[in-house]
């Protein structure tokens, strides 16, 4: 595709209109965007001898799959990875006439003995010029996993967006950011009271804006959907407010990591134009070790072939839950911390038996910004008779007024605090 899709759009639009019946904008958006999934690769050759051009899907950045029309001849890769010694990916081969004739197998693209093994495993199935097939299949992929973006002329670039924030000043648009805590701070709570602002266009959290509302997903190791349409309905009663009209999409996660789940994720992501991702938790979905700098590699890497917003929710080491006014950092690899955009941490004071619980919001860390203030919240539980939750409810405090919140304080924020509540003084000192 040579034409820009927005462009494409724009140019399509009075004949979609002139339809009869005429064509509603979504549906031509939702058509364009299911075409330009697929692109006419450029004309090639192997050992002098030109190769037929396929069709490439490259709907899912971790996925490839070549159609050959005129042969009914497919391949698809699966999983692609980079790695150190080659590139791993799930190839299968079909046919239109006989249907999936090899695989899934784990295969290495650059080695020339699983090559040339698996040309004769081809052969054996069906006759072909499988060498040629595979020459082009591996020679594509090696393209397109170099990063070919164009150079962008910033003299005279144009944002495309009036602000960078989806949720300000939480949830940054296109970026990774991160809420840590202790266990049991209420992050996961918070997070989703998060993702329903955004699906709703109305916060839930006093001091915070939803600046463009989406359609969003969560991806959960922790607990499951009966505990998710919990804290939905109660966070729901409580605002008195309706089911979002945009979608609050679900997807737990018995086992593996997030990077398995990128296939899965990324056809999610496009069949329902998600904004956000929320993710809990780092450490759960890591599938290794989380004090390794590889592991958070893969993280961020992962999520950011999404190309959306995304909130994952991170532990905080002893270290960092034991400190006061110290800076905090998420459990693991010191590159949770670099690579993060945005960072928040959560700490809770309650008592014992209390149906309430105070909360403080610390902004930890931004790039290209300055840190907001302390954020002070209330949250009132309701449960019935049976112990259910029915309500969860969320209004402004103070964090000063909580020994145990004002501890991550600074002595400005301190006296600010008392300087506010002294007779004749109004807004902020």
């Amino acid at each position: 595709m040579n034409l820009p899709q927005d462009v494409a759009l724009a140019a399509l639009k009075q004949f979609a209109d002139a339809c009869n019946p005429p064509l509603g904008y979504d549906e031509l958006q939702t058509t364009l965007a299911s075409v330009w999934r697929y692109e006419r690769t450029a004309p090639a050759t192997y050992q002098g001898a030109p190769l037929p051009t396929p069709i490439v899907d490259i709907s899912i950045g971790n996925r490839r799959i070549y159609r050959w029309p005129d042969s009914g001849l497919m391949v698809k890769l699966d999983k692609l990875f980079q790695t150190r010694r080659g590139i791993d990916c799930w190839l299968t081969v079909a046919t239109s006439d006989l249907g999936t004739i090899y695989g899934p197998i784990h295969f290495d693209l650059l080695s020339g003995t699983k090559r040339t093994e698996l040309r004769r495993e081809l052969k054996e199935r069906k006759e072909h010029d499988w060498a040629s097939v595979l020459q082009h299949v591996a020679s594509l992929t090696i393209e397109s996993l170099v990063d070919s973006s164009d150079v962008v002329d910033m003299a005279t670039y144009q944002r495309k967006a009036d602000t960078p924030w989806l949720m300000r000043p939480f949830i940054k648009r296109h970026q990774p950011s991160v809420l840590m805590g202790d266990g049991g701070e209420g992050k996961s709570t918070l997070a989703i009271a998060l993702m329903i602002s955004l699906a709703s266009g109305t916060s839930l959290i006093p001091g915070l804006t939803v600046q463009e509302p989406c359609n969003t997903m969560m991806v959960d190791w922790e607990t499951d959907e009966d505990e998710f349409a919990m804290v939905r309905d109660a966070l729901l009663s409580a605002a008195n407010l309706p089911m979002p009209e945009r979608s609050l999409l679900y997807k737990h996660v018995g086992t593996g990591s997030l990077q398995d789940q990128l296939d899965s994720i990324q056809r999610t992501c496009t069949e329902h134009d998600l904004g956000f991702l929320l993710v809990d938790s780092i450490v759960a979905s890591a599938g290794g070790d989380v004090n390794e700098a590889e592991a958070a590699r893969l993280y961020f890497n992962t999520i950011g072939a999404l190309g959306i917003a995304t909130l994952g929710i991170a532990h905080i080491s002893k270290e960092g839950s034991e400190s006061k006014r110290r800076r905090t950092r998420p459990f693991g690899s010191v590159f949770y911390w670099n690579l993060a955009r945005n960072i928040w941490e959560i700490r809770k004071d309650q008592d014992a038996g209390s149906p309430t619980s105070s909360l403080g919001l610390y902004h930890a860390k931004i790039n290209r910004g300055r840190e907001s203030k302390p954020i002070g919240l209330e949250v009132a539980f309701t449960e019935d008779a049976d112990g259910n939750i029915t309500q969860i409810n969320y209004t402004s405090a103070d964090v000063a007024d909580s020994p145990v919140l004002a501890e991550k304080l600074t002595n400005a924020d301190r006296i600010r605090s008392a300087i506010r509540g002294l007779p004749g003084m109004k807004g902020d000192p």
